[in-house]
């Protein structure tokens, strides 16, 4: 009969497994699709971008780059301009030093973008987080009104200091900070380090991207900021394209897993279908009761039976009030599951088993209780129903379960 079932159960497994697979066949062309028609939206100029640049705008900008950083910016600015895209920046240095809200392009708009990047002044200190935190939540102020993503890209030397210094590293931990909430919040912040002052602004910078998705680069030589960022275009069209497709598979696969665990999930399982047999070796009160038999039949699938029921049925009256902490329930292929929360000692084949470890009993074995007094000792020997029509069980008591019960009857 088992082996029958377990035969319907692959069948069934397998013709879902197939259909599935069909299925997730089927959606490689839309996949496909969706990740061609991005990738060649680039042959076609670039597709839209919203980009707001942070532009660290403090002393050091100036002085060890002389003018190469205006030159850099307005390439980058020319490499970003496409018809559809929109720019806006957001220059610091120890304070907010300018804002341009973003603009889509056209001519007009080209020349006063222009005109303001070419009006930057550089000097002052520079604090990092103030730019980084000024632009995150033009971010999120933008995302309520329009849905498409917005990427940072941060133009700076890597440099973070302070007028009168940084007393106890708390630029750094305002720096941290704001890399949680970008992570958080899905921002992604692309680096471009313009002659970074030294290994830690590098690293600086390298980690800003790599923590939030972004990418990094690095301008040594004057044009390579132009340079950097179509390479970071590229890069993240690559993704988008890339993405597009995966989410598409990811869904395939997860309903064709949700299918199959449901399926598995919903097999009926079934009623316990047997007996235990119960006899004390000894007891606390020095009584000596008969063996037990108690019929498990009416015990559905979802029941949980406690030891106590069995006493409670069969009149054992014995004091054992540990015994509502010993459970019994159904078990797939006719087992038996036992637990216990109780401080009894329970054996099988002559190991202790470990408190609140479930025990698997198959047709014919036992366990051996030693309850809480440390005297009375119970055996129960589980017997699974066997269709053979030659068996005959011993009468017993069908299972009616009452509710629970915590005191013992009276002796």
């Amino acid at each position: 009969m088992f082996k029958n079932r377990r035969k319907r159960i692959l069948s069934g497994i397998s013709r879902f497994a197939s259909l599935s697979i069909v299925l997730l066949l089927a959606s490689m062309p839309t996949a496909f699709a969706k990740s061609s028609n991005l990738a060649n939206s680039e042959n076609d100029g670039l597709p839209e971008t919203t980009t707001l640049m942070i532009i660290d705008t403090s002393y050091s900008m100036r002085v060890s780059k002389a003018d190469i950083t205006l030159r850099e910016i307005l390439g980058i600015y020319h490499e970003l301009t496409a018809p559809s895209s929109r720019m806006g920046y957001i220059a610091y240095n120890e304070s907010i030093s300018g804002e341009q809200a973003l603009l889509a392009n056209s001519s007009t708009n080209h020349e006063a973008m222009i005109q303001s990047l070419q009006d930057i002044r550089y000097t002052g200190f520079s604090d990092m987080p103030l730019g980084l935190d000024r632009g995150m939540n033009r971010v999120l102020e933008l995302r309520q009104e329009d849905p498409a993503q917005i990427r940072l890209l941060l133009l700076s030397d890597g440099g973070l200091d302070y007028r009168g210094g940084d007393a106890g590293g708390a630029g750094q931990t305002k720096l941290n900070e704001l890399l949680n909430q970008a992570m958080n919040q899905a921002i992604p912040i692309d680096a471009i380090a313009i002659h970074p002052a030294g290994t830690t602004e590098r690293e600086r910078l390298q980690r800003l991207a790599a923590d939030t998705g972004g990418m990094y680069a690095e301008a040594t030589r004057p044009g390579e900021a132009a340079t950097a960022v179509r390479q970071i275009l590229a890069a993240s069209h690559a993704t988008s394209a890339f993405s597009s497709a995966l989410p598409l598979w990811i869904g395939a696969v997860a309903v064709v897993l949700a299918g199959t665990i449901a399926f598995i999930l919903t097999r009926p399982r079934r009623a316990i279908s047997g007996r235990m047999e119960g006899l004390f070796l000894r007891t606390a009160s020095g009584s000596n009761p008969p063996m037990k038999n108690w019929m498990l039949s009416h015990v559905s699938p979802h029941e949980t039976l406690t030891l106590q029921h069995l006493f409670h049925q069969l009149d054992v009256h014995e004091p054992l009030p540990e015994a509502a902490r010993i459970r019994f329930r159904s078990g797939r292929g006719n087992r038996l599951i036992v637990s216990s929360s109780s401080r009894c000692v329970i054996m099988k084949n002559g190991r202790i088993m470990p408190r609140d470890r479930k025990i698997v009993l198959h047709d014919g074995e036992q366990i051996y209780i030693t309850f809480e007094d440390g005297r009375t000792e119970l055996v129960l020997t589980y017997k699974a129903h066997r269709t053979s029509p030659r068996r005959i069980d011993p009468p017993a008591v069908p299972m009616d379960i009452p509710e629970e019960t915590t005191t013992s009857k009276p002796a």
